[in-house]
């Protein structure tokens, strides 16, 4: 007769990946981090829920426009932040075909089939409740991608719960590259 080994179910944060204008959730335990690439998606880290940052850089990355975090549970990125917001890189992008079908594009406009450079910005709104924990080497870190020195970087916080940082200060804003650079603290104490 053989034996099948089992191991505790664990939810994962879902959708992973992430959705825009969607809603991903949290619950249980997320042992290999959330990475946010998309437009105004909002993550839930439920109460009695774990987010770990795993092989990821973070055990929460927003790296897209518009990106809300709640945390109502604990997030922990143990040797790496518990939230990082970034930028992605800087990359090139093909110009859509013909977008005014015949129309002439004035200058500075991306011709058609061209390539141009585009700078990524990324902002968050993250929001810990009463109770709720987030560490990491930063509990929260702010820095702009080393290859996007142009896009915008754009946090909002709002903490009544606690926010640890394990190799020094909690909330950490790297001005490195700092053209247009932002941290908004709304006290929620």
């Amino acid at each position: 007769m053989g034996t099948v080994a089992m191991s505790p179910a664990q939810a994962q944060c879902s959708p992973d990946p992430t959705v825009a204008n969607g809603v991903t959730n949290c619950t249980g335990t997320d042992n290999d981090g959330l990475t946010v690439r998309t437009f105004s998606t909002r993550v839930i880290v439920a109460r009695g829920a774990t987010v770990l940052s795993g092989n990821a850089a973070a055990a929460i990355t927003g790296a897209g426009p518009g990106v809300r975090i709640s945390v109502d549970g604990r997030v922990d990125g143990a040797g790496k932040p518990g939230i990082f917001v970034t930028t992605d890189p800087a990359s090139f992008v093909r110009c859509p075909d013909d977008p005014y079908a015949g129309a002439s594009v004035p200058f500075p406009f991306c011709p058609p089939g061209s390539f141009q450079m585009v700078y990524p910005s990324s902002s968050a709104t993250i929001e810990v409740a009463a109770g709720a924990t987030v560490t990491g080497a930063q509990a929260l870190l702010l820095r702009r991608n080393p290859n996007n020195f142009l896009g915008s970087l754009s946090a909002s916080l709002s903490n009544a719960g606690t926010m640890t940082g394990t190799a020094g200060p909690a909330i950490v804003v790297d001005v490195t590259n700092s053209f247009r650079l932002c941290l908004h603290l709304v006290d929620s104490v």
